[in-house]
């Protein structure tokens, strides 16, 4: 220990002085790397200046260059110059020119527009002259058109009453000759309609009994008819139950995908089907009572294949691999081994309350699939309820894995599962029942309708014979009644066409005397418009003369005229076309102005950047020298550096020789310290090893004989021949291993079994009072329920009334009850919209029903409103000016509560207060945008 404490110490001397080195070798590398940054640095601003100074060589070229090209474009430009101040001045004199010729066309031009104005004035004197002759012309003709017209209906008028006298007078005759035959007719008719009535009363009493026996054959053939349609219903449900499962069990629905693919494949392809005898839960049959237990007690074990050979699964799971069709387990009949419950533990269960056997045991299946059954269910015990799994888990010591009917699990070592199912679970295991349960049931019911048919079609029958007999009295009723109402209106037909003749024969008289009067007014008007027709056709030919003189002096000033006009535009194209050559001259000359100065401006410019480029290039020339300077400066500092980096590398190198010295002997000591550590710790350990015999020798002592250590003495126990004690020792362990087991505890157990048994009666006092107090509790409850349930639906039927009316603009509304029973009862809703009668809510429209859902909705919101409520499009159905009442009675309740709508429907958008769009630019990427209304009406405006 003391060598190893003296190496410690020397390890400890050397690893001070190793880190003292590798500190100072630390302090000069910072040095060196302080220096080659400075280095860095200054050969950067070497560099940098270098660049300056080759940019400034380059930019003293390019002005070099740019004077020279300014210097030959002012020369270029004051030739330019001159030749354009020659074109001025050309330009000028020819302006001149056309100017005085343009002034002789104007004077030409005022001359023949005044001869021109003239001319029009005496052609529209003649043009008004002939218009008023003209006039008159026509004024005169249709006078006498006129008049013609008149005569033309003045003859017509007399040919026409002359015929009306003619017809009159011929009528007058006839309707006397009728009105005589009427009368005798309606007598006859009179006499057989008093004869009919007395029949017709006696068909109609015959035909009343008829209907009443055939009413009674029928009400009991329509409630035959309402049974056999009940039976064909129930006949439907149960086919489309059994078709449903059939389906469900050919697609293989419930199992896993990969579990498909595998069977799908075995149908198409019968090589592939070798060996595979199919999924578990299709190789079992389970009892109604366990089909929950054992499905869960099987997990998805149930997907599991069932095949012939290790070789069958091996190829099955390559085809998987290879097709990418998933992962399923698979069960060799040649490889699986079964487990069983030991004998004397299942002779322990069978004795246990609540205990329902073995999970293996209570399937059906072939006898080839029983080493697979007892490997998944052959340890699984089952029980009636999960109390009676704990206790038998308890007395099993927790070794076994247990199930309860409703599919509750006490999992080995002690642990609980269970819990509600959710709706919709495979039922794989029940599927096969069910559909012989459907298809026995669909056997049952179709004997009952055939028995059904038979008793049907006998009262059809006799329905029929009825029908029948009350056809052939119908008939004879309808005949009788058919001739009674026939003669009725015959007589008043005959009494209405009477009255009819007499009343025409009144009126023809008197219409007669109207008609003759007629003729001689019209014979007097027509010789009055003889002779007015004479004396315009004179007055028209001596108008129809003075045209004809007017229209010849016309025609000569029109000739006159378009020789004018003909000169006046020939004048005008010659002094337009002048114009337009002045323009051009003007035009010309702006622009060779404008020329002229810009070449000025150009060759004022250039002088003056040839003159700044001079003194740009005597700048850089300065700055070229003074770069040089700075570069020999860098160069001298970069050189000093590099010497001192030159000398702390050096130093640097003696420092780490010495370090490495020191490094060696300090490994040299850790390989002693590391040595004398393992002496020390192999002692260490073999010490602990002797102590621990020791104290397993005092427990051997203590456990086998109860003794200790301290209190044996060696004379006590002498050992003469250690074998023969050992045997002596052994035979006295199996006498007592064959007395059986003892149980020390039985005394405290029955004290603990009693206390619980007492504990229990009482709880069980208390448990039934409890159920009487919440039997009262209950009772209490559904009474004030009741109440407070009346008096809340009693304020939604007065608000529901009245959203109606708003929502609807009038109409009227109600839910109420449809027995006395309030918790229990049905609810009837029904609305009467404006200018409809008041009707249940399944007669409306889709419109109509919508909005009174939505009154229903306020109307329940309204006695408890929230301070948020979301609205899933409940507007979809209802057109544009139901919208607006809907979001303007929503804007009355903003004050208290805040609404969320999700729409598609541009009213309710528009208003909103606030809209949210959803949007999705790429694939899978939604983005939210919002707007506030405000702001749009601010945007509009700013457009």
């Amino acid at each position: 220990q003391s060598d190893l404490i003296n190496a410690i110490k020397l390890a400890n001397t050397y690893k001070s002085k190793f880190n003292e080195f590798d500190d100072t070798i630390k302090a000069i590398d910072s040095e060196i790397d302080q220096l080659r940054l400075n280095q860095t640095e200054e050969q950067a601003n070497l560099a940098e200046n270098n660049e300056q100074y080759a940019i400034l060589k380059e930019r003293c070229r390019l002005l070099e260059i740019q004077n020279s090209k300014d210097e030959k474009q002012s020369e270029e430009l004051l030739i330019t110059l001159k030749y354009l101040d020659q074109n001025l001045n050309s330009k000028e004199s020819d302006r001149t020119s056309l100017e005085s010729e343009i002034l002789e066309l104007e004077n030409n031009f005022k001359i023949e527009s005044e001869n021109l104005k003239s001319l029009n004035l005496k052609i529209k004197d003649f043009e008004q002259k002939l218009l008023k002759l003209q006039s008159e012309l026509d004024e005169k003709k249709q006078s006498i058109f006129d008049q013609e017209k008149n005569k033309n209906h003045f003859e017509q008028e007399i040919y026409f009453v002359t015929e009306q006298v003619k017809q009159r007078e011929k009528k007058i005759v006839e309707n006397s000759e009728l009105c005589n035959q009427i009368k005798s007719k309606l007598n006859q008719a009179r006499s057989d309609l008093k004869n009919e009535k007395e029949e017709f009363q006696n068909s109609s009493q015959d035909l009343q009994n008829a209907r009443e026996e055939l009413e009674t054959k029928r009400d009991l053939l329509s409630k035959l008819d309402v049974e056999q349609r009940e039976h064909f219903n129930q006949l439907n449900n149960l086919k489309y139950s059994l078709k449903t499962l059939q389906e469900l069990e050919q697609n293989l629905e419930g199992f896993h995908q990969t579990v498909k693919n595998i069977m799908y494949q075995a149908n198409r392809n019968s090589e592939f089907a070798e060996g595979i005898h199919g999924p578990l839960a299709n190789l079992i049959q389970v009892p109604e009572k366990f089909e929950k237990s054992i499905e869960v007690a099987l997990g998805a074990a149930v997907n599991n294949i069932v095949v012939e050979t290790k070789k069958d699964a091996s190829r099955i799971i390559d085809w998987l691999k290879q097709t990418k069709s998933g992962r399923e387990t698979f069960l060799p009949l040649d490889a699986i081994q079964g487990r069983v419950l030991p004998e004397n533990d299942r002779q322990q269960i069978e004795m246990m309350s609540g205990c329902l056997g073995i999970a293996s045991e209570k399937l059906e299946f072939q006898s080839i699939y029983i080493e697979i059954v007892n490997q998944l269910l052959g340890k699984v015990i089952l029980a009636e309820n999960l109390n009676s799994a704990i206790q038998i888990s308890e007395k099993l010591k927790r070794r076994y894995r247990i199930v309860t009917l409703a599919g509750d699990v006490v999992q080995v070592g002690g642990s609980m599962t269970g819990g509600e199912f959710k709706k919709g679970s495979t039922g794989l295991l029940k599927r096969n029942r069910e559909i012989e349960y459907y298809q026995n049931e669909i056997q049952r019911v179709l004997l009952e309708t055939d028995s059904r048919k038979i008793v049907i079609e006998k009262e059809n029958n006799n329905l029929m014979r009825l029908a029948q007999i009350q056809k052939d009295y119908e008939q004879k009723y309808l005949g009788e009644e058919k001739q009674l109402f026939y003669l009725e209106k015959e007589i008043e037909q005959l009494d209405i066409q009477l009255k009819s003749i007499q009343k025409d024969l009144a009126e023809e008289k008197e219409e007669l005397s109207k008609l003759e009067k007629r003729k001689a007014d019209a014979a007097s008007h027509l010789s009055t418009e003889d002779f007015n027709t004479t004396h315009l056709n004179e007055t028209i030919q001596l108008i129809e003369k003075n045209i004809q003189i007017n229209l010849k002096q016309k025609a000569q000033l029109d000739r006159e005229l378009i020789e004018q006009q003909e000169k006046i535009m020939a004048s005008n194209i010659a002094l337009k076309t002048k114009e337009a050559t002045l323009q051009n001259f003007i035009n010309l000359r702006e622009q060779a102005e404008k020329d002229r100065d810009s070449q000025k401006n150009r060759y004022t410019e250039l002088t003056e950047e040839i003159k700044n480029n001079k003194q740009i290039l005597l700048d850089i020339l300065e700055k070229e020298k003074l770069c040089e300077e700075q570069n020999q400066q860098f160069e001298k500092k970069i050189s000093i550096i590099k010497n001192n980096i030159e000398l702390k590398q050096n130093e640097r190198i003696s420092n780490e020789k010495q370090q490495r010295e020191l490094f060696k002997k300090s490994e040299e000591q850790a390989e002693l310290v590391a040595s004398l550590n393992l002496q020390v710790e192999r002692l260490k350990n073999r010490n602990e090893r002797l102590e621990q015999s020791i104290l397993s020798s005092k427990n051997y002592i203590w456990d086998n004989y109860e003794k200790t250590y301290i209190s044996l003495n060696q004379d006590d126990y002498p050992l003469s021949d250690i074998t023969a004690s050992r045997d002596k020792l052994k035979n006295l362990k199996n006498k007592i291993k064959n007395l059986g087991n003892l149980n020390p505890n039985a005394i405290t157990e029955y004290e603990e079994v009693s206390e619980r048994f007492d504990f229990m009666t009482m709880q069980k006092q208390d448990i039934e009072k409890s159920i009487n107090n919440l039997g009262d509790v209950i009772t209490e409850l559904e009474k004030a329920m009741s109440e407070q349930f009346k008096e809340n639906f009693d304020k939604i039927n007065k608000n529901f009334k009245e959203v109606f009316s708003a929502l609807f603009v009038g109409g009227e509304a109600e839910v109420s009850l449809e027995d006395e029973d309030t918790l229990n009862s049905g609810i009837q809703i029904k609305a009467q919209p404006p200018g409809k009668r008041l009707q249940n809510l399944n007669l409306l429209s889709g419109g109509e029903r919508s909005l009174t859902a939505i009154a229903l909705l306020l109307a329940i919101f309204k006695l408890r409103p929230a301070p948020f409520c979301v609205l899933d499009e409940v507007e979809s159905a209802l057109d544009e000016s139901n919208i607006i009442r809907f979001m303007d009675y929503l804007n009355s309740y903003t004050e208290y509560s805040q609404f969320m709508l999700v729409t598609h429907r541009m009213g309710t958008m528009e208003a909103a207060d606030r809209l949210y769009g959803i949007t999705m630019k790429e694939r899978g990427v939604s983005k939210v945008l919002s707007l506030e209304l405000s702001d749009a009406d601010n945007i509009s405006g700013i457009e």
